[in-house]
């Protein structure tokens, strides 16, 4: 068989589906496939729709990689494309990749009864189904990495790395602004860990998600059911690493803090993993249990912060390759990229708006039509170009001070926390350059504007007063997220 010819490859494939499926699924899914490209590592399907590709890829992945391996003696790399219309193949339309290898299946919890119920023989072990909520998307191999997540990303290896160390191993607290990337980062974690541990328990959960979960079980207790509260606290102790997302949502669910804090303490016992993501730093925690607030603050805290414009642009050409969009003009990535700044969720939003319109209206992706979009998505005021000279102005009229005299080179008390603001502010909000900035407030090289950019940053995360300066200074000056 010549191994390039696709319909000879997927043939043969089909003759081993026949046996590993119901006639009913292999009329239903496989039949209507078709191979269309393939270069002797990367294998692109043909779908009839969206549908067929997550069906696929829900329940059928494994039987699929399993005929492609027999038919090709190797595994390769699975792509797919949505039929759209009576195009066989559209370039606007998305080429979608298998998701990556990742346990996908429940996990199962023993659960022994108390001694109470023991001696009365009215409940025996039982296995509990755990579903770990672990998205592969939310993969390591889909994380842009840059100078806002580097610390977290390195945290996380280490986890992995230590995990069998016979250590005592520490909450690790990750905080950020929403849309920096939090989520994807710890389910990152979760899935990396059920790969190389597959015999672990893994949750990944919401503080919301826990909170209702624990109300739940409080009812079902005052019902009757005794081994509820039993059933729940064993569940979680057995757990080997819990993730608990949006941790500031816990506050003043004093009732839960207190089972958490139970739970967290018999895990540290067990030698399990605590990791937790909020959008606010530790020390800004309020209406916690003292107790439980210093078992968050006793392991390492690490901020994540929006990812700079090139690495915005990193994720849209990334995000554009993995769909199989060669030719995504750079002119539209570097214009979505300038303006979507702090959420990667919304970059990611309006990419896949335009997306959407370029495939159903047949349009091409131009930088008229990404402007369109995003105006309907922030609105006109939000792409109004922020200028250096804008800045400048702006931040010697609140200060009360000359432009001159806050462009000069002193270091002048009142000259500096402006100017280090003007600084921090060009570098977030504009495309001027670092020397350009630094030539144009106090003749300043570009290591020091980073680093009045990151004392900006460093004073903003440990003073709740100065945050809500630089937030006033931005709302006067009309710069938004």
């Amino acid at each position: 068989m010549n191994e390039r010819d696709p319909k000879e490859i997927w043939s043969a494939c089909l003759q081993i589906l026949k046996d590993l499926v119901t006639p009913q699924i292999y009329s239903s899914y496989f039949e209507p496939l078709e191979i269309v490209e393939y270069n002797g590592k990367d294998l692109l399907f043909l779908v009839p729709s969206e549908h067929y590709r997550q069906y696929i890829e829900d329940k059928l992945i494994a039987h699929l990689r399993r005929a492609l391996h027999k038919v090709l003696g190797k595994n390769v790399s699975i792509y797919y494309r949505i039929k759209m219309g009576n195009s066989r193949i559209n370039s606007a339309s998305p080429r979608y990749p298998a998701a990556p290898q990742y346990p996908r299946r429940n996990q199962n919890v023993v659960v022994f009864p108390t001694h109470e119920t023991q001696q009365q023989h009215t409940v025996v072990a039982r296995n509990i189904t755990l579903d770990p909520q672990l998205q592969t998307e939310f993969c390591f191999e889909y994380l842009i990495k840059g100078e806002g997540n580097m610390a977290a990303y390195k945290a996380c290896k280490n986890i992995i790395a230590e995990y069998t160390s016979p250590r005592t191993k520490l909450p690790i607290y990750f905080f950020g602004n929403t849309g920096v990337g939090k989520t994807h980062l710890i389910q990152s974690l979760g899935l990396e860990f059920r790969k190389l541990f597959p015999n672990k328990v893994v949750q990944y959960i919401t503080a919301n998600q826990f909170t209702q979960q624990f109300t739940e079980v409080c009812a079902r207790k005052k019902k009757g059911e005794k081994e509820a509260i039993n059933d729940f606290e064993i569940l979680y102790e057995s757990i080997n690493m819990l993730i608990i997302d949006d941790i500031q949502e816990l506050a003043g669910r004093y009732a839960t803090q207190d089972f958490l804090l139970n739970i967290l303490e018999r895990m540290q016992q067990n030698s399990g993993q605590l990791v937790l993501a909020s959008t606010q730093p530790p020390a800004y925690l309020t209406g916690f249990r003292e107790s439980l607030l210093s078992r968050l603050k006793s392991g390492p805290a690490i901020q994540i912060v929006h990812l700079d414009k090139a690495r915005r642009a990193e994720i849209l050409r990334e995000r554009a390759q993995r769909d199989g969009i060669e030719d995504f003009p750079e002119d539209v990535i570097e214009y979505i990229a300038q303006y979507i700044k702090s959420n990667v969720r919304e970059l990611i939003g309006v990419y896949l708006s335009l997306i959407a319109n370029a495939t159903f209206a047949q349009k091409t992706i131009t930088l008229a039509l990404a402007q369109e979009i995003m105006t309907q998505i922030v609105g006109e005021s939000a792409l109004t170009q922020i200028t250096l000279d804008h800045i400048k102005s702006g931040i010697a009229k609140i200060y009360k001070l000359r432009i001159d005299e806050l462009c000069e080179n002193t270091r002048r008390a009142n000259i500096v926390e402006p100017r280090q603001i003007a600084m921090y502010l060009a570098i977030e909000y504009t495309s001027t350059s670092l020397a350009v900035i630094g030539q144009n407030l106090g003749k300043r090289s570009h290591s020091t504007v980073l680093h009045a950019a990151k004392t900006v940053r460093d004073r903003m995360d440990s003073s709740k007063e100065f945050k809500e300066k630089v937030e006033n200074i931005k709302k006067e000056l009309r710069i938004s997220d």
